[in-house]
């Protein structure tokens, strides 16, 4: 077992051995979850999640990026991509979705778990452990699609390894933001436009510019500063531009643009639904 190994596994003892009374931010820092969940609970519990499944709610753009999310978080930790499905099956399932999809609902109420649109509330989410049907389920429900995908991104903290084995350490969360916008992130995209004339620089600039959208979404913040440049006079760049801002509106994070080009009156009818002008670009156009 290499060193990685043997520190998560130690981790995984350690967060097992967590009382259903510990202190949320206790816990929290120790899974490395920011920011810290209202409330938070380990039972000492771990679930093995070889053969599971991930159900995410139909028709859910939201619920199907929290079930890359989780098999992200199993693939880093060496263990094997999980069955993304439209019904459980006969194995273990972790359920993805927001209230208002009717398989959710069923389920969190099948564990007594409190789950409406207003309950956590909007961008809310729960996480809840227990058994449906005589097999083991994790639900991760939101109020919204958006406390959906922030479920998955908390229970991603939650799975670890465990003696050459991907578990899910058992507990509770229960979770919704004090802010309705968070924004404490400048994007760097400047770079995408001078990497255009380069295939391999401008695959580089995209996985850079996705990669710290996902880093946003991990951490819950939903707004973003960008700045561009030669937004729409290049149509190589313009197009690559909007593919990371439609990446972000996806994960429901929007962006607004400082520094844009007067190009901005061209450009803003391809980016509706990804981003938001800044105000003198806005009056531009």
């Amino acid at each position: 077992m290499n060193a990685a190994r043997i520190a998560a596994a130690l981790m995984g003892m350690l967060l097992a051995a967590s009382s259903a009374t510990a202190d949320p931010y206790d816990v929290a820092d120790r899974l490395d979850i920011i920011p810290t969940p209202r409330a938070i609970t380990l039972d000492g519990e771990r679930l093995d999640l070889a053969g599971w499944v991930i159900v995410p709610a139909a028709d859910c753009p939201m619920s199907a990026i929290g079930a890359e999310e989780i098999n992200d978080r199993i693939n880093s930790l060496g263990g094997q991509t999980l069955t993304v499905a439209p019904e459980p099956g006969g194995s273990g399932a972790i359920f993805v979705g927001a209230v208002t999809d009717p398989l959710t609902e069923q389920v969190a109420t099948s564990l007594g778990t409190v789950l409406s649109e207003t309950d956590p509330g909007e961008q809310g989410y729960v996480i809840a452990f227990g058994e449906r049907e005589g097999l083991p389920v994790i639900l991760c429900g939101g109020s919204d699609p958006q406390g959906a995908l922030y479920a998955c991104v908390t229970l991603r903290q939650m799975i670890q390894s465990e003696d050459e084995r991907t578990v899910a350490l058992s507990g509770m969360v229960r979770d919704w933001p004090d802010f309705k916008y968070r924004c404490n992130w400048l994007m760097n995209v400047r770079g995408i436009p001078p990497a255009t004339n380069s295939p391999d620089r401008l695959a580089a600039a995209v996985a850079d510019a996705k990669a710290e959208i996902d880093f946003c979404v991990r951490h819950k913040i939903n707004h973003a500063i960008g700045r561009f440049r030669d937004l729409s006079a290049r149509e190589e760049a313009r197009d690559v531009q909007i593919e990371v801002l439609r990446y972000a509106a996806e994960r429901g994070i929007g962006v607004r643009y400082g520094g844009c080009p007067h190009a901005w009156r061209e450009a803003r009818l391809h980016l509706v639904g990804a981003g938001r002008p800044c105000r003198a670009c806005a009056r531009r156009g």
